[in-house]
């Protein structure tokens, strides 16, 4: 049993969203740089007198972050190396440069782009405008494709095809959204689900090689898949399911089909682990009477098992 709970915690610990989606994520830094330069050509070149100092000065520190962002990283320390905390760098620039960006963006609109295209020079003109226009595009894009990917993963958790839960996983997945491991975040849903269930289709062979139905009673982990592809062929399918499962599998003393697992006086109760790939369903009954069992995500009746 504590063999099985570690491997639980170990499956939540790699499927933990933390540690499967970046701290942040930098634009491209290559434009931001070029956009930094033009806000400095633009203030340099018409002044922004209608700006308040305040303003003016938040927006050289700005262009500066924005700077030391583009600019080539330094040394990863050792702690950073062993991932026990961000580089130092990233999270002195990274956090801060979508802000940076967005705030310089406002700082344009409000006090340069009335009056940059009355330059005299097109070429400072035409700089300007079209570096800033580079970054408004890049920043829509960037939006877009973050909004379709986060449909998407909502797509693959609760679209047709995902698997089916019984109103007992329903309420209480429902419930656990609140804690930190399940809640859904800026990129989508969470990839775990809690499982809680009663199957009547595992099969197996008794000790006479006799085929036989088993009831289980399954508690664990689903994980899904948000890289998931569902136009891939046959081997990558099998390679890269929509959703995975680990947890334990209690089963009653004896073989047989709609059976209670849990002990009662006088019965005792079989466990072992189970998971899941995709559809395919495997279980092991450790004890004297060991099993070995196969079955399929499905249910047999909606909403109860």
């Amino acid at each position: 049993m504590a063999r099985v709970t570690l491997m639980l915690v170990l499956w939540a610990g790699l499927a933990s969203p933390a540690s499967a989606t970046p701290v942040f994520r930098v634009p491209e830094t290559d434009t931001l740089a070029a956009f930094a330069e033009a806000i400095v050509v633009a203030i340099e070149a018409v002044p922004p007198r209608n700006a308040p100092p305040s303003h003016l000065g938040a927006a050289w520190e700005r262009v500066a972050r924005i700077r030391r962002a583009s600019a080539a990283a330094p040394p990863v320390d050792m702690r950073s190396i062993r991932r026990a905390e961000p580089p130092r760098v990233l999270a002195r620039n990274g956090l801060a440069v979508a802000q940076d960006r967005d705030s310089l963006l406002w700082f344009y609109g409000s006090y340069l782009e009335d009056t940059i295209p009355n330059h005299p020079d097109p070429v400072v003109r035409e700089g300007v405008e079209r570096r800033v226009q580079n970054v408004r595009h890049a920043k829509l894009e960037i939006a877009q494709r973050d909004g379709l990917r986060r449909l998407w993963r909502y797509e693959v958790k609760y679209g047709p095809g995902s698997a089916r839960l019984n109103l007992a996983e329903v309420f209480l997945n429902a419930s656990l959204q609140r804690l930190g491991l399940f809640a859904p975040g800026v990129n989508g849903p969470s990839p775990l689900e809690a499982l809680l269930a009663y199957s009547t289709s595992y099969a197996t062979l008794d000790d006479r090689n006799d085929a036989q139905a088993v009831s289980v009673l399954e508690a664990g982990l689903r994980r899904y898949t948000f890289s998931w592809e569902p136009e891939a062929g046959f081997w990558v399918k099998l390679m890269k399911p929509r959703y995975g499962s680990l947890g334990v599998a209690l089963a009653g003393e004896r073989d047989g089909a709609l059976r209670w697992p849990l002990s009662h006086p006088g019965k005792r109760t079989r466990v072992g682990p189970f998971v899941t790939w995709g559809d395919l369903k495997v279980a092991m009954l450790l004890g004297p009477e060991s099993r070995v069992m196969v079955s399929r995500q499905l249910h047999l009746l909606p909403n109860l098992f």
